[in-house]
């Protein structure tokens, strides 16, 4: 029994893997994150656009350390968590690589889920996603996309929101703002997962995670001239924060409790519970 749990276990990841990244091996190259492969002369900052939207399956994979191991995880303790009441908001749902996790591990179990994103290229792509993925339980899930800013939208029936690598676009004199209304929008016993680029406290750890970080999108196959021009592009709008302080505001906000799940060098996904 344990071998055969292995098993379906090991089955159901290569599953998603294979679904999220590629329809097919001709449709995967076809996707592949090349958008600074050449030299350019000014690098504009970075923008998700149609542009990125086309290939940011491939370009989320190989540059954020644990990327398919965080949505599997955000899948698992959803599964968990959620009581079938309320909806679940994702905030910054990209491409929809979490809704077809979700629908992967809730299978024929019912729930409601909300991806927000400001990028229309971004809920055009993750709408057409869901829809070559997840036919088998379409009749169980309620899946819908909107494009909007998070800051502006009312939230109605939350049960968890889960924002992955999104606050860290958000200015951060508005950040605090946004988790105290995240966290006013939850019933008792709701949750909201996030998952961040991070600093440490100390300079040395930050400065090796930070290497770390480059010679895994090496390894990935980024030339240093992707990945410098691409640092440029980021680094005018992603600002991080933290260990500690990404704590302490969810700590500050009132959650009753806030816990790292995963960390990977210079990422790092959060759990707070109302």
């Amino acid at each position: 029994m344990i071998i055969k749990f292995i098993i379906f276990a090991l089955a159901s990841v290569v599953h998603f893997v294979y679904h999220i990244l590629s329809a097919s091996y001709d449709e995967y190259y076809r996707m592949k994150d090349e958008l600074y492969k050449d030299q350019r002369e000014r690098i504009e900052k970075f923008k998700f656009n149609e542009e990125v939207s086309r290939v940011f399956d491939d370009m989320i994979r190989r540059s954020v350390p644990g990327y398919i191991e965080n949505i599997l995880m955000c899948s698992d303790i959803i599964y968990e968590i959620y009581t079938g009441k309320g909806i679940l908001y994702d905030l910054g749902c990209s491409t929809g690589a979490l809704p077809i996790a979700l629908s992967e591990k809730f299978k024929e179990t019912a729930f409601q889920y909300s991806g927000i994103d400001n990028s229309k290229a971004m809920v055009d792509k993750a709408q057409n996603n869901i829809e070559k993925f997840s036919d088998d339980y379409k009749d169980h899930h309620k899946i819908e996309f909107v494009t909007g800013d998070i800051r502006e939208i009312d939230f109605n029936n939350a049960a968890i929101f889960i924002a992955s690598y999104t606050l860290q676009f958000v200015p951060p004199g508005e950040r605090e703002k946004l988790v105290k209304k995240l966290y006013c929008q939850l019933p008792p016993g709701g949750a909201f997962i996030m998952s961040e680029k991070v600093l440490e406290n100390g300079k040395l750890p930050t400065e090796l995670f930070k290497k770390m970080h480059y010679l895994q999108k090496r390894d990935q196959g980024y030339s240093d001239i992707e990945i410098s021009q691409k640092r440029e592009a980021i680094e005018k709008v992603l600002v991080p924060f933290t260990v500690e302080n990404n704590l302490k505001m969810l700590e500050e906000t009132g959650f009753s409790s806030a816990s790292i799940f995963l960390k990977k060098y210079n990422f790092a996904s959060f759990i707070a519970i109302k």
